[in-house]
């Protein structure tokens, strides 16, 4: 759980989930990276906007201004919900990695019993 609240994929990473691990620190390094976009387009928008004395041009760069802060702020949610994800699917995966594994469908067992000598055992599971 903390090791994929510091590190992106860590918690993935030690669970041996790396497909896992890479679609998470691909999603978050890109969520990542549009912030840091966003929040520099949103600050050039508000220096232009401070800067303006042309009040006819004020509310399309207000609007500008508006709508990346907007979206800087759409890209930190999805990259806090990201980061909240993954740390509960590592939680969740190494709680429960030491389940026994089922093989799904028809299986046919040949084999020793505790009572016989030879068994044999048909068996469907779902």
């Amino acid at each position: 759980l903390f090791k994929s609240m510091f590190v992106p994929g860590w918690g993935q990473i030690g669970n041996k989930k790396y497909i896992k691990a890479a679609i998470v620190i691909g999603l978050e390094g890109s969520l990542i990276a549009a912030i840091i976009h966003s929040a520099d387009r949103a600050s050039d928008a508000k220096r232009i906007f401070d800067n303006n004395t042309d009040m006819l041009l004020a509310d399309d760069l207000y609007n500008k201004y508006k709508s990346a802060r907007d979206d800087r702020n759409f890209y930190c949610w999805m990259t806090g919900l990201t980061i909240f994800i993954s740390m509960f699917d590592a939680y969740v995966d190494a709680h429960l990695a030491h389940f026994p594994k089922y093989d799904k469908g028809l299986t046919f067992d040949l084999g020793p019993d505790k009572k016989t000598i030879l068994a044999a055992r048909l068996s469907y599971n779902f």
